[in-house]
């Protein structure tokens, strides 16, 4: 809702985000440019947010093949708090190049407000992010999520290999998938505190 005005230290389109920070953050953005609240962390010219919410959480692929299993690059390593981006490093997870539309997911444990998310990304690899989908849901089946977020066909290579996304949205299975294959060396994500 263009033009509204949040009140009480809130922000967001529909102001349903609360700043934890002092002084009050940007109510569009909730970027802060003073201190975190205690608790919460960024803040300086970021917004506030909770810890990565996916760390050491259950994850999943579709389809499961025995490729991932047989060179240790099941789902789980992308949510292991290990962020060596290269791929025999033992921290990635990797679908088979055959696979058709891989997919990835984490249970976060429960419903989250989510709003960024940061991917390491195989080294010198581009073409495994770009056009991927990123979603979240409220259901473990196989029923699409809501899209958050969509990397273009055109993700320029970065040179860390590590892009920062807003996926902004509540839900407790967030999902990544591709047309292709996907390599993720570690994925995190960082909530929000919902007011609405």
């Amino acid at each position: 809702m263009p033009g509204t005005t949040c009140q009480g230290g809130r922000f967001g389109d529909t102001c349903s985000y609360s700043c934890h920070c002092t002084p009050h953050c940007n109510q569009t953005t909730g970027v802060c440019n003073g201190a975190c609240d205690p608790g919460w962390f960024g803040g300086n010219g970021q917004t506030c947010q909770r810890g990565n919410v996916a760390y050491n959480k259950k994850a999943a692929s579709t389809p499961p093949t025995n490729y991932a299993k047989l060179h240790g690059w099941t789902a789980d390593k992308a949510v292991d708090g290990n962020r060596d981006q290269h791929v025999f490093g033992n921290s990635c997870f990797h679908s088979h190049s055959t696979a058709p539309n891989p997919t990835w997911t984490v249970d976060l444990g429960q419903r989250y407000r989510i709003h960024d998310v940061r991917i390491y990304n195989r080294v010198n690899n581009p073409h495994l992010i770009r056009t991927a989908v990123l979603s979240l849901s409220n259901s473990s089946s196989s029923t699409p999520g809501v899209t958050c977020y969509t990397f273009p066909s055109d993700t320029a290579k970065t040179d860390n290999s590590v892009y920062d996304v807003t996926c902004d949205g509540t839900g407790r299975y967030f999902t990544i998938t591709h047309s292709t294959r996907l390599n993720l060396c570690e994925v995190e994500i960082y909530g929000m505190d919902n007011c609405s």
